[in-house]
């Protein structure tokens, strides 16, 4: 059908369009396991490359906001959550990620304050006519903050 062809035409110029937009370098790792320190008794996570390396970062683009979560119910209990998230574009031939990968951003020029800064993979989408795979993660050091 003409209109099929059609979409698959537009799909591929926003798909390459929105390739030039990732100027954001970035690496994401998996966790497959930890070990434990004999010495300290000190876990630390074992990680494998997913998409990038530390040396040689890829590239997607990352657009971030803070949020404040569960305002009302934890406001009557005193406590309020504020938490830092944001929506990471990777290309759609960019392996699937999961839950519980962290993406860590290199360089971000758009948003220098992101340089350095590590995520958390909360979902991951795409479906037939995603221009990108739409990744939502979240920072792992937001929490409850105590209202005064």
């Amino acid at each position: 059908m003409d209109f099929n062809r059609s979409l698959e035409q537009g799909l591929d110029k926003l798909r390459a369009h929105a390739r030039t937009r990732m100027t954001t370098s970035l690496f994401v790792r998996r966790p497959i396991g930890s070990v434990t320190d004999p010495v300290t008794g000190v876990d630390t996570a074992l990680l494998t490359d997913v998409y990038g390396t530390v040396d040689e970062p890829a590239y997607g683009w990352v657009r971030k906001q803070d949020m404040l979560g569960g305002a009302l119910l934890a406001r009557a209990a005193g406590n309020i959550e504020v938490f830092i998230s944001a929506t990471v574009h990777l290309p759609l031939d960019a392996p699937l990620m999961r839950p519980s990968d962290v993406v860590t951003i290199v360089d971000d020029p758009k948003n220098q304050n992101l340089n350095g800064q590590t995520f958390i993979v909360v979902s991951s989408s795409t479906n037939s006519q995603s221009v990108t795979q739409q990744v939502q993660v979240r920072d792992p050091q937001s929490g409850e903050a105590q209202v005064q």
